[in-house]
Formats: C-alpha cells, sequence, structure tokens
C-alpha cells in the first residue's frame, strides 16, 4: 500500500466525489472541497473597484473633521448609475443602507445640495444613548431584514464608535464581539463600510486607527483619508488603501471641485511636494464644502 507523508500516512483518494464549483457540501460535512470553492466573476465582485467588495467589510478611517462624511456624500451620488466611475474606480450603480450618527437634517441638506436619489436609505441615530450588546446585535439582525428586503448593496456605519456597544476601543475582546454580528451582513452578499477615527498621532502602515488592533485585522479593506498638506485651505485629499484583493492597495490624490471629487494622481508619492493654500472655497448652493 502507498504511503503518502501529510495523508496520514496514506495517498488520497484519486477518484473522490468532488463537487463542483459554488456547490453547497452535503450535510454529512461541515467543509467544501477546494474544487467546490467559488471565485466570483470580476464583474460582480466589486461595488467600488479596490474598495468595497460584495460581502466584505472595508474600515475607513480619518482624522475629525477631515471630509469623510462629504467624501462618502459624492460617493452616495456617484452610485445611482450617473456615473461609471469615482475617482477613477469602476463603480457600478448600488443601494446604500446609511446608518448615521448625525441629525437627519444633515442629510436632507446632503441630498438637496448633492441630488442623492432614493437608492439611499438612511438611519438617523438610531440609540438614544450607547447601545447595550444586546441592542447592537437587535439592531444589526434589522439591518439584514433590510437588506434583504430592500435589496441593499451596502451598508454604511458612520461613526462606529458612536454607535457599537464597546466602552473600551483598547479591549480587542469588547471589540470582536461587537464585529462578529456583521457576519450576518456579510453573509447576504453585501458589502459593509465602517468608518472611524484615527489617532491624533497617527501611525504607520495602517496603525493609525484609534483603538484595538481588531477592528482593522477584521476588515478585509482598510482606507485612510486624510488632507494632502497642512492648509485648511486646501480640498486635496490623500487616499491611502490596503487589503485582502490585490486591486485594493493603493494611494491616491483626490481634490474637492465645484464639480465634485476628482482624482489628481492614480499613484501619488509622498514625496511629491505639497503646496499650501490649496484652491479656492468650494460652495455648494452658497454652503462652503470642507
Amino acid at each position: 500500500e502507498l504511503r503518502v507523508k501529510g495523508y496520514g500516512g496514506r495517498a488520497p483518494d484519486p477518484t473522490p466525489e468532488f463537487g463542483r464549483p459554488g456547490a453547497a457540501p452535503p450535510p454529512d460535512r461541515i467543509f467544501k472541497w477546494m474544487s467546490e470553492l467559488e471565485v466570483r466573476p470580476e464583474n460582480d465582485k466589486w461595488l467600488w473597484k479596490g474598495y468595497l467588495s460584495r460581502g466584505g467589510l472595508t474600515v475607513l478611517s480619518a482624522l475629525w473633521k477631515a471630509g469623510k462624511s462629504t467624501l462618502l456624500s459624492h460617493l452616495l451620488r456617484a452610485c445611482d448609475g450617473r456615473a461609471s466611475e469615482f475617482l477613477g474606480r469602476e463603480v457600478v450603480p448600488f443601494r446604500v443602507l446609511y446608518v448615521s450618527e448625525e441629525h437627519e437634517e444633515l442629510w436632507a441638506e446632503r441630498r438637496d445640495d448633492l441630488g442623492i436619489r432614493d437608492h439611499v436609505g438612511v438611519v438617523s441615530r438610531p440609540f438614544r444613548g450607547r447601545a447595550s450588546p444586546a441592542e447592537w446585535v437587535a439592531f444589526v439582525g434589522r439591518a439584514v431584514e433590510s437588506v434583504q428586503k430592500y435589496q441593499f448593496d451596502l451598508v454604511i456605519v458612520d461613526t462606529i464608535s458612536k454607535l457599537w456597544p464597546v466602552r473600551d476601543e483598547n479591549d480587542a475582546g469588547q471589540v470582536e464581539e461587537a464585529l462578529m454580528p456583521f457576519w450576518q451582513l456579510t453573509g447576504t452578499g453585501a458589502a459593509v463600510l465602517l468608518v472611524h477615527h484615527n489617532r491624533k498621532s497617527g501611525g504607520k502602515d495602517f496603525t493609525g486607527m484609534r483603538g484595538s488592533g481588531g477592528l482593522p485585522a477584521f476588515a478585509e479593506t482598510l482606507i485612510e483619508f486624510g488632507r494632502a498638506s497642512e492648509s485648511h485651505k486646501d480640498r486635496r485629499r490623500v487616499l491611502n488603501s490596503s487589503g485582502r484583493y490585490k486591486e485594493s492597495t493603493a494611494k491616491i490624490l483626490i481634490e474637492l471641485t465645484p464639480s465634485g471629487y476628482t482624482c489628481v494622481n492614480a499613484d501619488y508619492d509622498d514625496a511629491e511636494p505639497t503646496f499650501g493654500g490649496g484652491g479656492p472655497e468650494v460652495r455648494v448652493n452658497g454652503r462652503l464644502i470642507t
């Protein structure tokens, strides 16, 4: 009898009953053979190429008042089918469930300024205070029901630190317990985007995020968003990303203009000089956009 190290001393069966790619395993086993593992077609993998993958979780982090909500507002406008790309990356039409810490009046103003349509549903301040673990799990369960009923493709939680039940962000156990329910959402095939804050001191290699490393470790894709210079008049921002997919690693320079966000440099190098002063103020319907 042929014996091979690594197969319990026996050669593997050369003709096992393997299934076809994407097939569910029979009830008598909990695993899939390698040949059964499914690969999504490239055109069905991304909502926003490199940043938001179907069934994946992305964390976007930045310092407060850096313009995260403005960036995401422009993304909401781009994903209604009117655009084929956003910041130089392919984007497909998709529906968004946006869970926000902000009052709904602010979102009504953004809706009117940018013309955001009803492909977006907004949950404004779902809790009166910090949620308990039970309230959090129940809320994520309701979000799952909404995703399935209304066919949302993306769920945004902005900001996660104001909404989840974590009392100590440095406690990896609390952080991971609060993140586990998101597997219910990604299991539906929806993408999840969590918005978080960076520490004032920052950090290299995506270590600038506030709190436990359990949050960035949980995600498929990490995006750091920051100013291109120290001038608050500078409308340019840097979008630095990395993740488990080869398409996710990039650093780009973007700029907010009166017509929206544009990609200035798709292969941005920190060694490039930054120029203070930025450009003219950007206003939409008379309102200053930062």
